[in-house]
């Protein structure tokens, strides 16, 4: 009887020992009371509703820009570039057609009317303008306006002509287009007279 409770006192002593090894000795030094801090925290001092600030009065005063008033400089004065009108007065160069001396031409008068001695009197008008050895002849055709008709390169010549007898310097025709003039020859400007000099 004896023995047994030994046993049970060495079996008592092995389950304190199993269990001070599994939990661990007590830690004599005094702990600081293990406050159980409760998750449910104190209730979330719910903070005064998040007094929400009346809507942070963003007050975006919305000062114009000043847009400053666009700095409007005087234009650099530009001066206006100084234009030199460099008036070129190009002299028209009227190149006056050198025409034969008077003397030089082949001229005849050919009496275009009814009237006898009419080819005559321009022969003597021909010669006191300076030409020479004008010969009076007669033509086919009676005509009523005068006509100086003129060979080729001889117009100039016939124009200063018509010009020396009084007539229009329009009055001027090649000798081609002459009425028939019985032995003109060679003739360079023929003065075929009408009624108009009678």
């Amino acid at each position: 009887m004896k023995h047994q409770w030994l046993a049970y006192g060495i079996v008592a002593l092995l389950s304190i020992g199993a269990g001070v090894a599994i939990a661990g000795l007590p830690d004599s030094s005094a702990e600081a009371p293990t406050i159980v801090v409760s998750t449910t925290a104190a209730p979330t001092t719910t903070l005064a509703p998040t007094t929400t600030l009346a809507p942070a009065t963003t007050t975006t005063t919305t000062v114009p820009a000043t847009t400053a008033a666009p700095t409007t400089r005087a234009p650099s004065t530009t001066r206006a570039p100084t234009t030199t009108n460099v008036t070129t007065t190009t002299a028209a160069t009227t190149t006056v057609p050198t025409l034969p001396d008077r003397a030089a031409i082949v001229a005849v008068a050919a009496n275009g009317t009814t009237q006898n001695g009419v080819a005559q009197t321009t022969v003597s008008l021909m010669e006191a303008a300076g030409y020479a050895d004008v010969r009076a002849l007669t033509g086919a055709d009676k005509v009523a306006i005068s006509t100086v008709y003129y060979a080729d390169g001889f117009d100039d010549a016939a124009v200063r002509m018509a010009e020396d007898l009084g007539m229009n310097p329009s009055q001027i025709a090649p000798i081609a287009l002459a009425p028939e003039v019985f032995d003109v020859g060679l003739t360079q400007l023929l003065v075929y007279v009408g009624n108009d000099r009678r």
